[in-house]
């Protein structure tokens, strides 16, 4: 599966450090470069204001997810991440195994006496 994955927000290119600050939940902008060099972000300017690549940002941003979710589902690991990111938990459902998330309608059955003197004073 070698599709692009669209992560964009609002088809915005670049992020104002400003904007990567809230957004790593940072106050100072010395940590947010910082970071951005860690993770290998660009930082350039234009004008007065300092950006980074959008793409390269959320890239940088979700690579431990992205990791996580490539060891464990290496098949599937691309749909779940678009799922993660659009906040769609039906389909990440269905994505991961849906035989294993439905729920039962059998009603459980106690065998014993006091176990069913327990669940009839209960409802």
């Amino acid at each position: 599966m070698n599709e692009a994955l669209d992560i964009s927000i609002n088809g915005q290119q670049d992020f104002s450090i400003e904007h990567i600050m809230r957004k790593l939940g940072y106050n100072d902008i010395r940590s947010v470069l910082k970071w951005c060099k860690k993770n290998g972000v660009i930082v350039f300017a234009q004008g007065k204001k300092r950006l980074v690549n959008a793409t390269q940002f959320l890239v940088s941003f979700y690579k431990p997810l992205i990791n996580q979710l490539k060891e464990q589902y290496p098949d599937k690991w691309g749909e779940l991440f678009r799922s993660f990111i659009k906040q769609d938990f039906e389909k990440a459902m269905e994505t991961l195994n849906p035989k294993k998330f439905v729920r039962s309608t059998q009603r459980y059955k106690p065998k014993s006496e006091g176990g069913k003197s327990f669940l009839s004073n209960s409802d």
